[in-house]
C-alpha cells in the first residue's frame, strides 16, 4: 500500500517525464524556453535509447553531442568543456538537425545558428 506522498511523488514524475517523451514520439516540438536545470534530468536519461554519441576533439568548447531518437524526433545531449563542464539536453530535435550537426565542420557556430534558443532545453543540475 501506498502512502499518499509517495502516489502524489509518483504523479508528479510522470506529469514531467513522460508528456516529453510522447510529444517526441507525436514529433511535435515544444516551444523553446531558456536552458534551466531540471530534477527530472537523469529519469530522462535513463528513459530514452538508441544514442549515437560522437567526440568532437576539434571543437573548442564542445567535448560531445549525442542524439537519442525514440521517435521521429529525439533527444540532443551536448556536453561543453567550458569552465564547469555541464551537460545540455535538448527535447524534440529532428533527425534532420542532428544529421547536419554532426557532420557540421564548426560545431559550435552549428549550435549558435540551428539549436540555441529553438528547443526546449534543460541542464543536468
Amino acid at each position: 500500500m501506498t502512502t499518499l506522498r509517495q502516489d502524489e511523488q509518483s504523479w508528479q514524475r510522470m506529469r514531467t517525464v513522460f508528456p516529453i517523451i510522447a510529444l517526441m514520439i507525436a514529433g511535435v516540438q515544444p516551444v523553446a524556453a531558456a536552458c534551466d536545470a531540471r530534477a527530472n534530468y537523469d529519469e530522462l536519461r535513463a528513459a530514452v535509447n538508441n544514442c549515437q554519441r560522437h567526440l568532437t576533439p576539434e571543437s573548442t568548447w564542445i567535448e560531445w553531442i549525442e542524439y537519442c531518437a525514440p521517435g521521429p524526433n529525439g533527444v540532443l545531449f551536448v556536453k561543453v568543456k567550458s569552465g564547469k563542464a555541464r551537460e545540455c539536453r535538448y527535447d524534440a530535435v529532428p533527425a534532420e538537425t542532428w544529421s547536419d550537426f554532426a557532420v557540421a565542420t564548426s560545431k559550435g557556430r552549428f549550435f549558435n545558428h540551428e539549436i540555441k534558443g529553438r528547443f526546449a532545453c534543460s541542464r543536468r543540475p
